[in-house]
């Protein structure tokens, strides 16, 4: 009894297209900016890329290892930047931190504040500054990180303060997600 209802429903209905002359107007939508392109990447940067794709984080790359393909630091900073992958660009950000510099650790404060740039590779840019001299103006970038909105860039803000006691003091941990109370709070 369903079975040839159906069939005259079927039957019944119209299967004529309606012809279209025209594409509706397009809405109003926002243009998207235009993507900046990338500078020419330094040399380094060939040699360092296939080291960042290691299966495990440890298994990346030495600083010697590194240290072998020109000016590291720069390829870093370079893949850091623009990188298509987001494990690359994190790994790079991260391991800067085997190259303390001024000019490192400004970088690095820099894609950790950046909120435009993905959370990955902000808590890459927190581990970088894990080796570097913080001046004040770095350890309140840190500070503020410590309550973004990504768990993972909290953590890993966390972990760079964890060796300045004297920051952590003065913070109300009460303020800060939970698993960020758990890295700064001894164990």
């Amino acid at each position: 009894m369903l079975v040839p209802m159906i069939l005259a429903a079927a039957l019944a209905s119209d299967t004529t297209a309606t012809k279209v002359d025209a594409l509706p107007s397009k809405p109003d939508v926002p243009t998207t900016p235009v993507e900046v392109e990338a500078p020419a990447a330094p040399a380094s940067v060939a040699g360092i890329r296939p080291l960042l794709g290691a299966r495990h984080t440890d298994d990346l790359p030495t600083q010697a290892a590194l240290d072998t393909h020109g000016d590291a630091s720069e390829g870093l900073r370079w893949i850091a930047s623009y990188s298509p992958s987001l494990v690359e660009a994190e790994r790079a950000a991260g391991l800067l931190a085997l190259y303390s510099s001024a000019d490192n650790a400004a970088f690095c404060t820099t894609l950790l504040s950046a909120p435009e740039t993905h959370a990955k590779i902000r808590s890459g840019g927190a581990r970088c500054l894990q080796t570097q001299s913080l001046d004040a103006s770095m350890q309140a970038t840190l500070v503020d990180a410590l309550s973004d909105s990504d768990p993972r860039v909290g953590i890993a803000a966390a972990d760079v303060l964890k060796a300045h006691p004297e920051v952590v003091k003065t913070l109300d941990l009460s303020t800060l997600p939970k698993a960020v109370q758990d890295r700064l709070t001894p164990q």
